[in-house]
């Protein structure tokens, strides 16, 4: 049996987009592993953000092509608007806005990445006072 357990306090792993990039709840990042920095990618035909997690010094994530990570609890914040542009040119339905949507995302074990699927709306929200959503 592969059982997996769920831990209240965390929640389901969500990914929101918006027009500054992406936010990351707690469980999200947990799953990642608690980064530094991540490299993020697209599958054009899936229409899912590919969030694969780097550790290291700002010259390391810069060396494969990261992003740092501004995390503080229950806000991880990934600033990242020119890959919610590179996205959209592939998926104008993505409109992300001042309104944040959110995805549920899953942990791809055998890749080592977290798969947000831009077709398994989890909820929209609306930021809180500074732009942030948890």
């Amino acid at each position: 049996m592969n059982i997996e357990w769920y831990i209240p306090s965390l929640g389901t792993p969500i990914v929101a987009v918006a027009e500054y990039g992406l936010n990351l709840n707690q469980a999200a990042y947990t799953e990642l592993g608690e980064p530094t920095g991540i490299r993020l990618g697209f599958d054009r035909i899936g229409k899912k953000v590919i969030i694969k997690p780097l550790k290291g010094t700002e010259q390391d994530l810069e060396r494969e092509n990261g992003l740092p990570i501004r995390a503080r609890v229950g806000n991880i914040r990934v600033n990242a608007r020119d890959f919610v542009r590179f996205i959209r040119r592939y998926y104008p339905d993505l409109q992300p806005s001042s309104r944040a949507t959110r995805y549920l995302a899953l942990w791809d074990e055998e890749n080592g990445y977290l798969v947000v699927d831009l077709q398994q709306v989890a909820e929209t929200s609306r930021p809180k006072v500074g732009g942030s959503v948890d």
